[in-house]
Protein backbone atom coordinates (compact mmCIF):
# COMPACT_ATOMS: atom_id res chain seq x y z
CA UNK A 1 0.00 0.00 0.00
CA UNK A 2 1.37 3.40 -1.02
CA UNK A 3 1.26 6.06 1.70
CA UNK A 4 0.82 9.51 0.20
CA UNK A 5 2.98 12.31 1.56
CA UNK A 6 1.14 15.18 3.27
CA UNK A 7 0.32 18.25 1.22
CA UNK A 8 1.26 20.56 4.08
CA UNK A 9 3.89 20.46 6.82
CA UNK A 10 2.39 21.17 10.23
CA UNK A 11 4.97 21.86 12.94
CA UNK A 12 3.61 21.29 16.44
CA UNK A 13 4.59 23.93 19.01
CA UNK A 14 2.72 22.88 22.17
CA UNK A 15 5.66 21.28 24.05
CA UNK A 16 7.72 24.46 23.62
CA UNK A 17 5.71 27.57 22.72
CA UNK A 18 2.64 26.10 24.39
CA UNK A 19 4.29 25.42 27.73
CA UNK A 20 7.13 27.93 27.98
CA UNK A 21 5.21 30.53 29.99
CA UNK A 22 2.53 28.30 31.47
CA UNK A 23 1.86 29.52 35.01
CA UNK A 24 3.69 32.78 34.33
CA UNK A 25 7.34 33.83 34.15
CA UNK A 26 7.67 33.25 37.91
CA UNK A 27 5.85 29.92 38.02
CA UNK A 28 6.22 28.05 41.32
CA UNK A 29 8.39 24.94 41.36
CA UNK A 30 5.35 22.81 42.19
CA UNK A 31 3.76 23.87 38.89
CA UNK A 32 6.66 22.99 36.61
CA UNK A 33 5.29 20.39 34.18
CA UNK A 34 6.92 17.03 35.08
CA UNK A 35 9.26 15.33 32.64
CA UNK A 36 7.13 12.22 32.26
CA UNK A 37 4.08 14.29 31.35
CA UNK A 38 6.10 16.14 28.70
CA UNK A 39 7.31 12.84 27.27
CA UNK A 40 3.73 11.52 27.08
CA UNK A 41 2.61 14.70 25.33
CA UNK A 42 5.26 14.38 22.62
CA UNK A 43 4.66 10.65 22.20
CA UNK A 44 0.92 11.26 21.84
CA UNK A 45 1.56 13.86 19.16
CA UNK A 46 3.70 11.38 17.25
CA UNK A 47 1.05 8.66 17.65
CA UNK A 48 -1.48 11.02 16.03
CA UNK A 49 0.76 11.40 12.98
CA UNK A 50 2.62 14.62 13.79
CA UNK A 51 6.12 14.45 12.29
CA UNK A 52 7.50 17.87 13.18
CA UNK A 53 7.53 18.86 16.87
CA UNK A 54 9.37 21.68 18.63
CA UNK A 55 9.90 20.14 22.02
CA UNK A 56 12.27 22.37 23.96
CA UNK A 57 14.00 25.70 24.39
CA UNK A 58 17.63 26.03 25.47
CA UNK A 59 17.29 29.54 26.83
CA UNK A 60 18.09 30.49 30.41
CA UNK A 61 15.80 28.66 32.88
CA UNK A 62 15.83 31.74 35.10
CA UNK A 63 13.66 33.58 32.59
CA UNK A 64 11.62 30.59 31.39
CA UNK A 65 11.51 28.07 34.26
CA UNK A 66 9.05 25.82 32.39
CA UNK A 67 11.92 25.08 29.96
CA UNK A 68 14.36 23.99 32.67
CA UNK A 69 13.72 20.33 31.80
CA UNK A 70 14.61 20.79 28.12
CA UNK A 71 17.93 18.98 28.48
CA UNK A 72 16.40 15.93 30.14
CA UNK A 73 13.51 15.88 27.66
CA UNK A 74 15.88 16.08 24.70
CA UNK A 75 17.81 13.10 26.02
CA UNK A 76 14.66 11.03 26.54
CA UNK A 77 13.24 11.53 23.05
CA UNK A 78 14.71 9.77 20.04
CA UNK A 79 13.64 10.94 16.56
CA UNK A 80 15.28 7.87 15.01
CA UNK A 81 12.46 5.61 16.22
CA UNK A 82 9.98 7.14 13.74
CA UNK A 83 10.89 7.60 10.06
CA UNK A 84 10.90 11.24 9.00
CA UNK A 85 10.44 12.58 12.53
CA UNK A 86 11.85 16.05 13.24
CA UNK A 87 12.27 17.08 16.88
CA UNK A 88 13.55 20.63 17.22
CA UNK A 89 14.91 22.76 20.02
CA UNK A 90 15.06 26.55 20.19
CA UNK A 91 18.72 27.64 20.46
CA UNK A 92 19.67 31.27 21.22
CA UNK A 93 23.47 31.17 21.47
CA UNK A 94 26.61 29.06 21.92
CA UNK A 95 25.72 28.03 25.46
CA UNK A 96 22.31 26.87 24.31
CA UNK A 97 23.86 25.01 21.39
CA UNK A 98 26.20 23.07 23.69
CA UNK A 99 23.14 21.98 25.67
CA UNK A 100 21.37 21.02 22.43
CA UNK A 101 24.36 18.88 21.41
CA UNK A 102 23.96 16.78 24.55
CA UNK A 103 20.46 15.71 23.45
CA UNK A 104 19.11 13.49 20.67
CA UNK A 105 17.08 16.24 19.00
CA UNK A 106 17.74 16.61 15.28
CA UNK A 107 16.64 20.14 14.26
CA UNK A 108 18.13 23.42 15.47
CA UNK A 109 15.68 26.34 15.63
CA UNK A 110 16.93 29.92 15.63
CA UNK A 111 14.77 32.98 16.29
CA UNK A 112 15.80 36.41 14.98
CA UNK A 113 13.34 39.29 14.85
CA UNK A 114 12.28 41.97 12.37
CA UNK A 115 11.42 44.47 15.13
CA UNK A 116 14.01 46.74 16.72
CA UNK A 117 11.80 47.12 19.81
CA UNK A 118 11.47 43.35 20.13
CA UNK A 119 15.23 42.88 19.66
CA UNK A 120 16.10 45.41 22.35
CA UNK A 121 13.57 44.02 24.81
CA UNK A 122 14.38 40.32 24.39
CA UNK A 123 18.08 40.32 23.53
CA UNK A 124 19.57 42.64 26.13
CA UNK A 125 19.49 45.81 24.08
CA UNK A 126 20.83 44.34 20.84
CA UNK A 127 19.77 45.64 17.43
CA UNK A 128 18.00 43.54 14.77
CA UNK A 129 21.22 42.89 12.85
CA UNK A 130 23.07 41.86 16.00
CA UNK A 131 20.34 39.31 16.78
CA UNK A 132 20.52 38.08 13.18
CA UNK A 133 24.28 37.59 13.55
CA UNK A 134 23.70 35.50 16.69
CA UNK A 135 21.17 33.35 14.85
CA UNK A 136 23.49 33.00 11.85
CA UNK A 137 26.30 31.78 14.10
CA UNK A 138 24.09 29.15 15.72
CA UNK A 139 22.77 28.11 12.29
CA UNK A 140 26.32 27.64 11.02
CA UNK A 141 27.24 25.51 14.03
CA UNK A 142 24.14 23.42 13.46
CA UNK A 143 24.98 22.87 9.81
CA UNK A 144 28.59 22.03 10.68
CA UNK A 145 27.30 19.27 12.95
CA UNK A 146 24.95 17.91 10.31
CA UNK A 147 21.65 19.17 11.76
CA UNK A 148 18.72 20.62 9.85
CA UNK A 149 18.10 24.25 10.78
CA UNK A 150 14.82 26.12 10.86
CA UNK A 151 14.14 29.75 11.75
CA UNK A 152 11.32 31.68 13.39
CA UNK A 153 11.30 35.31 12.24
CA UNK A 154 9.47 37.23 14.96
CA UNK A 155 7.33 40.34 14.34
CA UNK A 156 7.11 39.66 10.61
CA UNK A 157 3.63 41.13 10.14
CA UNK A 158 3.07 43.68 12.90
CA UNK A 159 5.57 45.77 14.83
CA UNK A 160 6.24 44.89 18.44
CA UNK A 161 6.45 48.48 19.72
CA UNK A 162 2.84 49.31 18.88
CA UNK A 163 0.65 46.32 18.06
CA UNK A 164 -1.47 48.15 15.51
CA UNK A 165 1.52 49.29 13.44
CA UNK A 166 2.76 47.13 10.55
CA UNK A 167 6.22 45.64 10.42
CA UNK A 168 8.83 47.03 8.06
CA UNK A 169 8.45 44.82 4.99
CA UNK A 170 11.91 45.66 3.67
CA UNK A 171 13.44 44.38 6.89
CA UNK A 172 11.32 41.20 6.76
CA UNK A 173 12.42 40.53 3.17
CA UNK A 174 16.07 41.26 3.93
CA UNK A 175 16.16 38.96 6.95
CA UNK A 176 14.25 36.21 5.15
CA UNK A 177 16.77 36.26 2.30
CA UNK A 178 19.67 36.25 4.73
CA UNK A 179 18.35 33.29 6.71
CA UNK A 180 17.50 31.14 3.69
CA UNK A 181 20.13 32.16 1.14
CA UNK A 182 23.12 33.30 3.20
CA UNK A 183 22.90 31.33 6.43
CA UNK A 184 21.62 27.99 5.21
CA UNK A 185 18.35 27.59 7.09
CA UNK A 186 16.28 24.81 5.57
CA UNK A 187 13.08 26.78 6.07
CA UNK A 188 11.66 29.64 8.11
CA UNK A 189 8.30 30.66 9.46
CA UNK A 190 7.16 34.27 9.55
CA UNK A 191 5.63 34.93 12.97
CA UNK A 192 2.63 37.04 13.92
CA UNK A 193 4.22 37.43 17.34
CA UNK A 194 1.61 39.64 18.97
CA UNK A 195 -1.37 38.01 17.26
CA UNK A 196 -2.82 41.20 15.79
CA UNK A 197 -2.37 40.74 12.04
CA UNK A 198 -5.08 40.12 9.44
CA UNK A 199 -5.43 38.24 6.14
CA UNK A 200 -4.76 41.30 3.99
CA UNK A 201 -1.51 42.05 5.82
CA UNK A 202 -0.47 38.39 5.66
CA UNK A 203 -0.92 38.53 1.91
CA UNK A 204 1.09 41.75 1.56
CA UNK A 205 4.09 40.40 3.43
CA UNK A 206 4.02 37.02 1.73
CA UNK A 207 3.79 38.65 -1.69
CA UNK A 208 6.91 40.70 -0.97
CA UNK A 209 8.87 37.78 0.47
CA UNK A 210 7.79 35.40 -2.28
CA UNK A 211 8.71 37.87 -5.03
CA UNK A 212 12.17 38.36 -3.52
CA UNK A 213 12.83 34.63 -3.11
CA UNK A 214 11.17 33.46 -6.31
CA UNK A 215 8.52 31.54 -4.38
CA UNK A 216 7.44 30.43 -0.91
CA UNK A 217 8.55 26.79 -0.94
CA UNK A 218 10.71 27.25 2.17
CA UNK A 219 8.58 29.88 3.89
CA UNK A 220 5.89 29.13 6.45
CA UNK A 221 3.82 31.02 9.02
CA UNK A 222 3.72 30.94 12.82
CA UNK A 223 0.35 32.46 13.73
CA UNK A 224 -0.92 33.61 17.09
CA UNK A 225 -4.59 34.09 17.70
CA UNK A 226 -5.25 37.06 19.98
CA UNK A 227 -8.29 38.27 18.03
CA UNK A 228 -9.50 34.92 16.69
CA UNK A 229 -8.17 35.56 13.18
CA UNK A 230 -5.59 32.76 13.20
CA UNK A 231 -7.47 30.35 10.94
CA UNK A 232 -8.40 33.12 8.49
CA UNK A 233 -4.74 34.18 8.42
CA UNK A 234 -3.67 30.58 7.81
CA UNK A 235 -6.06 30.29 4.89
CA UNK A 236 -4.75 33.57 3.47
CA UNK A 237 -1.21 32.16 3.68
CA UNK A 238 -2.35 28.92 2.00
CA UNK A 239 -3.89 30.93 -0.83
CA UNK A 240 -0.56 32.67 -1.36
CA UNK A 241 1.25 29.33 -1.66
CA UNK A 242 2.49 28.66 1.89
CA UNK A 243 2.66 24.97 2.80
CA UNK A 244 4.43 25.12 6.19
CA UNK A 245 2.39 25.99 9.29
CA UNK A 246 3.26 26.14 13.00
CA UNK A 247 0.44 25.42 15.46
CA UNK A 248 -0.21 24.32 19.04
CA UNK A 249 -2.75 21.77 20.27
CA UNK A 250 -5.56 23.53 22.13
CA UNK A 251 -4.33 26.94 20.97
CA UNK A 252 -2.15 27.11 24.10
CA UNK A 253 0.86 29.38 24.33
CA UNK A 254 2.30 32.64 23.12
CA UNK A 255 4.86 35.24 23.99
CA UNK A 256 5.28 37.21 27.19
CA UNK A 257 6.93 39.94 25.12
CA UNK A 258 3.80 40.19 22.99
CA UNK A 259 1.61 40.30 26.08
CA UNK A 260 3.51 43.34 27.31
CA UNK A 261 3.38 45.19 23.99
CA UNK A 262 1.66 48.57 24.03
CA UNK A 263 -1.93 48.30 22.86
CA UNK A 264 -1.97 44.52 22.76
CA UNK A 265 -3.58 43.63 26.08
CA UNK A 266 -2.30 41.82 29.14
CA UNK A 267 -2.94 38.17 28.39
CA UNK A 268 -1.07 35.47 26.50
CA UNK A 269 -1.84 35.74 22.81
CA UNK A 270 -2.48 32.04 22.21
CA UNK A 271 -1.38 29.99 19.21
CA UNK A 272 -3.46 28.84 16.29
CA UNK A 273 -5.01 25.52 17.40
CA UNK A 274 -3.52 22.51 15.60
CA UNK A 275 -6.81 20.62 15.60
CA UNK A 276 -8.58 23.56 13.92
CA UNK A 277 -5.83 23.84 11.32
CA UNK A 278 -5.94 20.10 10.57
CA UNK A 279 -9.75 20.18 10.33
CA UNK A 280 -9.56 23.14 7.93
CA UNK A 281 -7.11 21.45 5.60
CA UNK A 282 -8.61 17.97 5.71
CA UNK A 283 -12.02 19.48 5.03
CA UNK A 284 -10.52 21.12 1.94
CA UNK A 285 -9.07 17.80 0.78
CA UNK A 286 -5.54 18.84 1.76
CA UNK A 287 -3.59 15.99 3.38
CA UNK A 288 -1.92 16.72 6.72
CA UNK A 289 -0.98 13.18 7.76
CA UNK A 290 -2.53 13.87 11.19
CA UNK A 291 -5.50 12.05 12.73
CA UNK A 292 -7.43 14.93 14.29
CA UNK A 293 -9.50 12.70 16.61
CA UNK A 294 -6.39 10.93 17.91
CA UNK A 295 -4.72 14.32 18.30
CA UNK A 296 -7.51 15.67 20.50
CA UNK A 297 -8.20 12.58 22.62
CA UNK A 298 -4.49 11.85 23.08
CA UNK A 299 -2.30 14.94 23.12
CA UNK A 300 -5.28 17.25 23.69
CA UNK A 301 -6.34 15.39 26.81
CA UNK A 302 -2.79 15.43 28.21
CA UNK A 303 -2.43 19.13 27.49
CA UNK A 304 -5.75 19.86 29.21
CA UNK A 305 -4.47 18.11 32.35
CA UNK A 306 -1.20 20.05 32.13
CA UNK A 307 -3.02 23.39 31.85
CA UNK A 308 -5.29 22.61 34.76
CA UNK A 309 -2.42 21.67 37.06
CA UNK A 310 0.17 24.25 35.98
CA UNK A 311 -1.90 27.17 34.75
CA UNK A 312 -5.36 26.86 36.31
CA UNK A 313 -7.16 27.07 32.97
CA UNK A 314 -8.42 24.89 30.16
CA UNK A 315 -6.98 25.16 26.63
CA UNK A 316 -8.86 27.90 24.76
CA UNK A 317 -9.75 25.87 21.65
CA UNK A 318 -13.53 25.48 21.33
CA UNK A 319 -13.04 22.47 19.09
CA UNK A 320 -10.99 20.70 21.77
CA UNK A 321 -13.44 21.67 24.54
CA UNK A 322 -16.30 20.13 22.63
CA UNK A 323 -14.38 16.97 21.72
CA UNK A 324 -13.31 16.33 25.32
CA UNK A 325 -16.72 17.21 26.71
CA UNK A 326 -15.86 20.03 29.09
CA UNK A 327 -17.79 22.84 27.42
CA UNK A 328 -18.56 24.19 23.99
CA UNK A 329 -18.12 27.67 22.58
CA UNK A 330 -21.86 28.28 22.29
CA UNK A 331 -24.49 26.75 24.54
CA UNK A 332 -28.26 27.05 24.27
CA UNK A 333 -29.53 28.38 27.59
CA UNK A 334 -33.28 28.01 27.08
CA UNK A 335 -35.72 26.02 25.05
CA UNK A 336 -37.91 27.69 22.56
Amino acid sequence: MTVLSPDVKICEMSPRDGLQYLGGADVAAARIVPLEQRVRLVESLIDAGVRHVEVASFVSPSGTPQMALSDALGRRLDPAVTPGLELSGLVPNDKGFERFLATRLNVVAVFPTASEAHARRNFYGRAVDDVLAMAAHVAQRGRDHGYRVRAHLSAAFQDMAVATEPSDVETVVRLSRALLLDHGCDYLTLADTNGTTNPARVGEVLDAVGESLGGLERVGVHLHDRYGAGIANAYAAWEKGVRIFDASVGGVGGSVAASLTEGSGGHMVGNIATEALVALFEGMGVRTGIDVDALMTGAGSILRDICRSAGDFDPPSGMLRERLGYGVMWQRTAEG
